[in-house]
């Protein structure tokens, strides 16, 4: 349900179509296919719009939040090192905060080429 719930709020982030205004039923089918439902033809990152990355930017702040309060607790709690779970938090955070940060850098410059 947890999942669902992210699905559709980083769905609304980015895409511009209106699952919410189908039926519930037809809305969740589609939430299934995720957005290549909406649009025949793939979408990739470089399609976004300068609004698009910087709604899926803000979209992502409380998950960034969540995972830095969890290793924290965990490192507070004096777990050590290559414990699976603070290594597991630890590497889901670094994504979330690479997936964030690029988001940041195509709403910034609105899909120029990026440097190596």
């Amino acid at each position: 349900m947890l999942w669902d719930r992210h699905r559709r709020s980083v769905h609304r982030a980015v895409c511009d179509c209106n699952p919410c205004g189908v039926k519930r039923s037809s809305a969740r089918a589609l939430l299934k296919l995720g957005h290549a439902a909406c649009q025949i033809s793939r979408m990739t990152s470089d399609d976004l719009t300068a609004d698009q990355a910087s709604r899926l930017y803000e979209a992502l702040f409380p998950h960034v939040n969540y995972l830095l309060r969890l290793k924290k607790r965990l490192e507070e709690l004096r777990f050590a090192e290559d414990d699976p779970l603070l290594v597991a938090a630890t590497k889901a955070y670094d994504a979330v905060c690479e997936l964030r940060h690029e988001a940041h850098r195509r709403s910034v410059r609105m899909g120029c080429p990026r440097t190596p």
